[in-house]
């Protein structure tokens, strides 16, 4: 190889600014590493352009700018210009392959987004539920609250009796409580335990005086027994008794069918 011939051919300059074609960039490269006369004249170009760009206001060396001239007046310009590196790369499937996955990316972003929306959907749905529920159950406590409230003050009043009703053979498990205010003649009964009633049947209260019976009135059907009912009013009384009869009642109480009795 003529080296001075290599040197004035401007590949060198072409190497050092970074335009050489990969042929041309491999070939000084491996040059440099066997030429010493090679790496003095890059470095000396280096040093020119470094030299250069420190004092870009002075005008190029000559020789350099013939070179660098030179080089390009050997270029074919009417021939298209195709990147070598490029066109041995087809950077076509690769965009292609990218495009899916950023698709296929999206896609699970977009379902990861949708479940974690439709679970929080769901937990907000469960929320409100509960929410529901409490407060079904706050209404129902304070109706409770405010209905004991309303017994007690019943219960308190002055005058009021508890009779307690024993159960009758018929029936062991009877247990009622009957409340009799003497002064106001106000008769509740709240219910502890009894039989299940049969078809067209019904719990009838009755105010004994002297043996002799009187209406006090009809438990409630389909009500619950935890409450105080309030029955008919009661002018005097010595004893109570509960009896089972037809639904509206009797004029009489049906006397085997008693089955809880408690004296005053």
């Amino acid at each position: 190889m003529d080296i001075n011939a290599y040197i004035s051919s401007g590949i060198l300059e072409s190497y050092v600014l970074g335009i050489a074609s990969k042929e041309e960039q491999e070939e000084v490269e491996k040059l440099l590493h066997e030429n010493q006369e090679i790496k003095n004249e890059v470095e000396a170009i280096r040093s020119s352009i470094e030299s250069y760009a420190g004092l870009f206001q002075k005008a190029p060396p000559l020789a350099l700018k013939n070179k660098i001239w030179d080089k390009i007046s050997k270029e074919d310009w009417n021939e298209p210009y195709q990147n070598k590196e490029a066109s041995a790369f087809n950077f076509k499937p690769y965009w292609i392959a990218a495009s899916f996955i950023l698709l296929g990316l999206s896609l699970l972003g977009n379902i990861f987004l949708f479940q974690n929306l439709q679970h929080k959907e769901q937990e907000l749905l469960a929320l409100q539920e509960k929410n529901e529920v409490l407060v079904q159950d706050y209404t129902s406590f304070q109706t409770n609250n405010s209905l004991l409230k309303e017994q007690l003050a019943i219960l308190k009043k002055p005058g009021t009796v508890a009779v307690s009703l024993k159960a009758q053979p018929i029936s062991p498990q009877s247990s009622l409580v009957v409340y009799w205010n003497k002064e106001t003649k106000e008769v509740y009964i709240t219910v502890n335990s009894l039989p299940g009633l049969p078809d067209g049947k019904q719990y009838q209260l009755w105010a004994l005086k002297d043996g002799k019976p009187l209406d006090a009135g009809l438990l409630e059907i389909n009500t619950k027994y935890d409450k105080l009912q309030k029955m008919k009013l009661v002018e005097e009384a010595d004893a109570f008794a509960i009896s089972m009869e037809n639904a509206g009642g009797s004029d009489i109480p049906t006397t085997e069918a008693i089955y809880a009795v408690g004296s005053i």
